[in-house]
């Protein structure tokens, strides 16, 4: 039977390899990805609290099926923050950034 802690950890895998999809949403500090075209993943960080983080697994009805909190896998932030730089393209603005600043010294 598979494990919630799996599903994180392939999730996070995935994520870190540039497999999934991630997506800014409507609401602030929280990211969407789409999964096998029948689930929809979400991580959102605490609206008060920005050390507080959660996953919610969604199916392709909006039903959510699982949601997890950081206190119950302790991967949660690391997802959420690679979810978060995934979106926003933070890998490509520092490539960008860095090659800017490099054409400052010359």
């Amino acid at each position: 039977m598979p494990t919630d802690s799996e599903f994180v950890q392939k999730l996070l895998q995935a994520t870190e390899r540039g497999q999934v999809d991630w997506h800014l949403a409507a609401v602030e500090k929280r990211f969407n990805a789409a999964v096998g075209g029948r689930w929809t993943v979400q991580v959102d960080e605490h609206t008060t609290d920005p050390s507080i983080h959660y996953l919610t697994l969604r199916d392709s009805q909006g039903q959510e099926l699982l949601s997890i909190g950081q206190w119950e896998h302790e991967a949660i932030p690391t997802l959420y923050e690679a979810a978060r730089r995934r979106a926003l393209k933070v890998n490509d603005a520092l490539t960008e950034v860095i090659r800017d600043l490099d054409k400052l010294s010359k």
